[in-house]
């Protein structure tokens, strides 16, 4: 079944995120990069949404990448932080 959540929680929620990552892991606007490998699921949508709001440089990772392909453009881009679904 689906669970949808208002407005107001999506926006809390990735402020929450967005929160944790410049004040806990100092990140900062403009300038980290936060890759994200995750299939179709609403944790995306937040850290994603998170990036736009705090102004972190987003790298989608698709689930269909293998491992060498994930690793070379990690090394490529020098993300920061690597959020993973699961």
């Amino acid at each position: 079944s689906l669970q949808w959540l208002s407005y107001s929680q999506v926006i809390e929620r990735s402020r929450l995120i967005g929160s944790y990552l410049w004040k806990t892991l100092n990140l900062k606007p403009m300038k980290s990069k936060v890759a994200i490998l995750s299939a179709n699921r609403m944790e995306y949508l937040f850290v994603e949404q998170a990036c736009y709001m705090y102004g972190f440089i987003l790298i989608s990772l698709y689930t269909t990448y293998d491992w060498p392909m994930i690793e070379s453009i990690l090394k490529r881009t020098e993300a920061d932080v690597l959020a993973v679904d699961s």
